[in-house]
């Protein structure tokens, strides 16, 4: 029986290449916190929605009001900040394992 010696030396590109795949992520990560940040402390949304009063009886056809766009653009901004934080975590496990696989 014959059993594989450890390896005793590293891939020094891969460590490197993993390290620096896994700040982008981190980088990408701090981004996002920042969008959303900078989304959150806009008092737009809350400035539309404050600023409507009792919705008028509305029959078919009516328009709708600017407080529904001000909503599905407000959901609209929380999905895209939720994929920027998926795409933003893969890349940094990705990072991590390239890491671990050089070492």
């Amino acid at each position: 029986m014959t059993s594989e010696a450890p390896r005793t030396c590293s891939d020094t590109p891969g460590v490197a290449i993993g390290l620096s795949v896994f700040f982008v992520g981190i980088g990408l990560l701090v981004l996002v916190f920042l969008l959303a940040f900078r989304m959150f402390g806009d008092p737009g949304v809350l400035t539309a929605l404050a600023s409507q009063g009792p919705a008028a009886a509305g029959g078919q056809g009516a328009a709708p009001s600017p407080m529904t766009g001000a909503l599905v653009k407000m959901g609209q901004q929380v999905v895209v900040l939720f994929v920027m934080l998926l795409a933003g975590s893969l890349v940094a496990s990705k990072g991590i394992h390239l890491y671990a696989a050089g070492r």
